[in-house]
């Protein structure tokens, strides 16, 4: 952790760095509500309740899909495209760009009226982005679709207590395949279309989810590693969107003003953009291997661009 006083004025800078396998990012979220002066399960957003039985029945259906999900993992082929060239031999030197704060508010309002949830309009503007950014590269290319790696949690509930909270990682990487465009209205319809099947496909979240759990506890390390080389090799980024607190926490009388993270993914997959919503502001960060993006101040830019041209076309359709 690295904390810098007087910073920007009277304010205070504090950097937390932490290893994946501590936590994840609703865990984290969790354990920061803890740092608040009083715990609040109310500034976290609420999420629906699965009763005993529902549960139960995942559990129980979690070894029906281990199969299809195997079959997904090996009929998934690498999408060669310029931010992957299907061998991914990184650097290990990582760059990142961060992003303007967007109103949540606006991001919301923008949802609403064009009838998707957050996620899709992210992922959509995300599909806008990357297309937008692979002409860029490359005039003559044709790339339309991408291979993204998306962390879907599976918890049952959220944290109602203090003593509840956990660090823990309760989520499963799912493989997605998002078509490309740079046409925004093209590209929601679209890739809604897709979105919707990690949404009515929760069974095969959870199965991924007890693989990895069961995988972890049995098999030996240097077997876990390639794994995980191998499976990281598919996707050309990691894409994750965190809902932070909703109000603004608080230690010792001192608001917390402003929060962002930033990724850095494991195996062979050398880029990642991560989502952070904190109160009223969301704001995204790009981390890339500069073997895959020398600069990801541009991509940033692109997506940054993407997400007003929704928001001026939700604008448009309220007029």
């Amino acid at each position: 952790m690295f904390v810098q006083f007087n910073y920007d004025g009277e304010k205070a800078l504090v950097i937390w760095k932490a290893h994946h396998s501590l936590c994840d990012g609703i865990s984290g979220m969790g354990l920061t509500l803890q740092c608040d002066d009083t715990f609040d399960p109310d500034k976290l957003m609420k999420t629906g309740k699965i009763n005993f039985w529902w549960r139960m029945l995942f559990r129980l259906m979690a070894p029906l899909f281990v199969p299809a999900l195997f079959i997904d993992a090996f009929a998934t082929k690498v999408l060669r495209n310029p931010m992957h060239d299907g061998v991914r031999k990184l650097t290990g030197v990582k760059k990142c760009a961060i992003s303007d704060h967007f109103e949540t508010a606006e991001i919301k309002a923008t949802s609403k009226a064009l009838k998707v949830t957050i996620n899709d309009l992210m992922t959509s503007s995300l599909s806008v982005a990357v297309s937008r950014y692979f002409k860029e590269k490359d005039p003559a290319s044709n790339h339309t679709r991408l291979n993204v790696a998306l962390p879907a949690n599976i918890r049952w509930n959220r944290y109602e207590r203090f003593e509840d909270v956990k660090l823990e990682n309760k989520f499963a990487p799912y493989p997605l395949t998002i078509p490309l465009s740079e046409n925004i209205e093209e590209a929601l319809p679209a890739v809604s279309k897709v979105t919707a099947t990690l949404r009515s496909g929760f069974a095969k979240v959870y199965a991924s989810y007890i693989i990895n759990l069961i995988s972890g506890l049995i098999l030996p390390r240097f077997v876990c590693k390639k794994i995980v080389d191998i499976v990281t090799l598919t996707p050309t980024l990691s894409f994750s969107n965190v809902p932070g607190p909703l109000r603004r926490i608080s230690y010792k009388g001192n608001e917390t003003l402003s929060s962002y993270m930033a990724i850095v993914i494991a195996g062979r997959c050398g880029l990642a953009i991560g989502i952070l919503s904190y109160c009223e502001k969301l704001s995204f960060s790009v981390v890339s291997d500069t073997a895959v993006m020398r600069d990801p101040c541009r991509l940033k830019d692109l997506l940054e661009e993407a997400i007003k041209e929704y928001i001026e076309l939700a604008k448009t359709k309220a007029d």
